[in-house]
């Protein structure tokens, strides 16, 4: 497949003036290579532009593929369905190679699941893991009575302890990565858990219930 997505590249943006600018995207970021790219990735402000005119910040997304070439691991986040799943490449990212034959390859849709799975991926956790024990631990939630509307969880690590961060829209709590789940989990599907190299997986919320057969 050719090059679709240069590293990096210039795309115009209309503020709500009808002004143009032009905002900064890159497309390809390899964490040993670009670490500044990296870093803006991290703290949040990769896909932010600033425009000349109102000196206003504005988010916005693009196709993005994340490499880490010491961890081994690739990350695509496709916004909007811009690429059918089943027509992601890495070759379609200028950097991005032909063999990952021993790399974890995952698709995102979404900016949050994007960040999550970078930091799941880098903690070294298995995010099919993760994905079945934010299921069980929302449901223990739910039966607690201590879920609001909107609330979504998340995967984190601080100082190498993993946790579940539950948002809501006025709310923020945390709660721990049970490892009674991570047990339960590893007991129902453990053949489940440990999915080839080289080939691409969308792990998400969905994949979960249908592992745990609770669909």
């Amino acid at each position: 497949m050719t090059v679709l997505f240069k590293k990096q590249a210039n795309y115009p943006l209309t503020n709500q003036h009808n002004q143009t600018f032009e905002a900064t995207c890159y497309h390809y970021i390899n964490k040993q290579e670009q670490p500044d790219i990296a870093k803006a990735l991290y703290e949040g402000t990769l896909f932010q532009a600033h425009d000349p005119h109102t000196n206003e910040v504005t988010s916005f997304t693009y196709p993005c593929l994340y490499e880490d070439s010491q961890k081994k691991f690739l990350v695509f986040f496709i916004p909007n369905d811009t690429v059918a799943f089943e027509d992601v490449s890495a070759t379609m990212f200028e950097g991005g190679t032909n063999d990952y034959s021993d790399y974890t390859l995952r698709f995102t849709n979404y900016v949050t699941e994007f960040y999550e799975k970078i930091n799941i991926l880098d903690s070294q956790l298995l995010d099919t893991e993760v994905e079945c024990v934010k299921l069980f631990t929302h449901t223990l939630l739910q039966e607690q009575n201590q879920l609001k509307e909107n609330t979504h969880l998340f995967f984190h690590e601080e100082s190498g302890k993993p946790f579940i961060m539950v948002l809501s829209p006025n709310n923020q709590a945390r709660v721990d990565y049970n490892q009674d789940l991570v047990d339960i989990v590893h007991n129902r599907i453990e053949n489940k858990l440990h999915l080839p190299k080289g080939q691409l997986f969308h792990i998400n919320g969905k994949w979960a219930i249908d592992a745990l057969d609770l669909a």
